[in-house]
């Protein structure tokens, strides 16, 4: 009996075990829970990681929305000064109707450009700051990663 008893343990502790590891996580964006998809993982409350890159963004109060735009110029003075900048383009994306605009950075990196864009704007009347880096050009929405997706279009 004990020993039925210890393999139906093992059995319901497995289930309960699998179950808990299909889950995804899920993470709050803008008021919004968007679900993980398999290839992504919640660093923070503000930070997913899909595929090795990293997704972040900060909210800010409402009255110090314009210290998103002061930190994307101080990105951009900074970056250019790396001896491996290459080029910067403005950029503007779409999240749930509202517009964020910023900079797309260029840098040559053993012989391969990288990415990091760098966003400003308001998402559900809440003031953010994003940003995130590529392994290739963010040119339209099919570029970005899984999750990018679900928060994010290329305008």
């Amino acid at each position: 009996m004990k020993r039925h008893l210890t393999l139906l343990f093992i059995a319901i502790s497995t289930i309960i075990y699998a179950q808990d590891s299909l889950e995804l996580e899920e993470v709050n964006y803008a008021g919004k829970t968007i679900q993980l998809k398999e290839n992504c993982k919640k660093n923070s409350e503000t930070e997913v990681r899909c595929n090795g890159s990293s997704t972040q963004w900060r909210y800010l109060e409402n009255e110090m929305e314009g210290m998103g735009k002061i930190i994307t110029e101080q990105l951009l003075s900074q970056y250019q000064s790396d001896p491996n900048f290459i080029d910067k383009t403005e950029i503007k994306m779409n999240s749930f109707g509202s517009e964020l605009t910023g900079y797309k950075f260029q840098f040559l990196r053993e012989d391969k450009s990288i990415y990091f864009i760098a966003l400003t704007g308001k998402v559900k009347e809440t003031a953010i700051i994003m940003y995130f880096g590529a392994m290739h050009d963010i040119k339209e929405t099919s570029d970005l990663n899984q999750f990018q997706r679900q928060i994010l279009s290329v305008e």
